[in-house]
């Protein structure tokens, strides 16, 4: 984040707040700004904006609440997911709707060109509907695979179905890894979990009645090809060879979020996830 903010000239970074010492050096010495070991005391030296959440999910309340007894920012961006709890999630849109700041989350593949493309070709009817797919993840339900479930939901709509659990593994005290299927508005996908100790694996393959959409490499590769005839069978249609590439910048991902920051700063609309879309992601993985 720090990096971001700081190549970012719509942005000035004013400081961090970090309890280790040694942390709080290799900031000051690299980025030449004040480090903080306490939130208020940030807050009364620096005055920003803009905060920037990146603790462990499970603090995320806890820290939400202290900037709040001490400021009130324009805007926060906390880090996926919102909470493990749909209680702690709440309160912390109910903090920040009371105090007229804007709340945005860290799903970051939301303002990808490549994700915003593939949105506008599914509203232009380019994909068509409905749509069946297949999605690959690895390191969990709640801290990756929420990061997909969150772009099928701008892609495809809401949960409205049932989910099919296939299989259940516990990864640690607060995630799994689990096998499923999901009914979006528009779509059904299956989730499969991937051996995260071995590789990392996260893509999307998606069957449209007019083509397949593929999403590898987590959002650094996106093509589509479309149906053509079958020259050996004339009844026949076959999904062609040929690929377009659909442009993606998922290697400036942090970037992007942060012009979308800028962009809703200044009263433009974009597809940057609000807290409410992020709790309806949480929702959805608690269903």
């Amino acid at each position: 984040h720090a990096k971001a903010v700081s190549k970012n000239k719509n942005f000035e970074l004013v400081g961090a707040v970090e309890k280790d010492n040694y942390k709080r050096k290799l900031f000051e010495d690299f980025y030449k700004r004040k480090s903080f070991n306490r939130i208020d005391k940030a807050i009364n030296e620096t005055s920003p904006d803009l905060i920037i959440v990146s603790t462990s999910t499970a603090t995320h309340l806890q820290v939400i609440k202290e900037i709040f007894r001490n400021y009130t920012p324009k805007i926060i961006l906390c880090e996926k997911p919102l909470s493990f709890s749909l209680i702690e999630a709440s309160e912390i849109l109910d903090i920040c709707e009371k105090s007229s700041t804007k709340l945005f989350v860290n799903y970051m593949r939301r303002c990808d060109p490549g994700a915003k493309e593939i949105y506008q070709r599914i509203k232009n009817k380019q994909i068509e509907l409905p749509i069946k797919g297949v999605c690959w993840y690895t390191k969990g339900l709640y801290n990756n695979c929420s990061h997909f479930i969150n772009l099928l939901e701008m892609w495809l709509g809401n949960l409205i179905g049932k989910n099919t659990i296939i299989n259940i593994e516990k990864r640690n005290n607060f995630d799994l890894n689990l096998d499923f299927c999901s009914e979006f508005k528009n779509g059904k996908i299956y989730f499969l979990s991937a051996w995260e100790d071995r590789y990392t694996h996260n893509e999307i393959e998606i069957i449209s009645p007019n083509g397949k959409l593929s999403y590898k490499q987590g959002g650094r590769l996106i093509t589509w090809q479309k149906m053509i005839n079958d020259n050996n069978f004339n009844s026949h249609r076959i999904i062609s060879e040929s690929k377009e590439i659909i442009y993606s910048d998922m290697n400036h991902y942090q970037d992007n979020v942060l012009k979308m920051i800028y962009e809703s700063f200044n009263g433009k609309s974009n597809t940057i996830c609000t807290g409410l879309q992020a709790f309806e992601t949480l929702k959805s993985i608690k269903k």
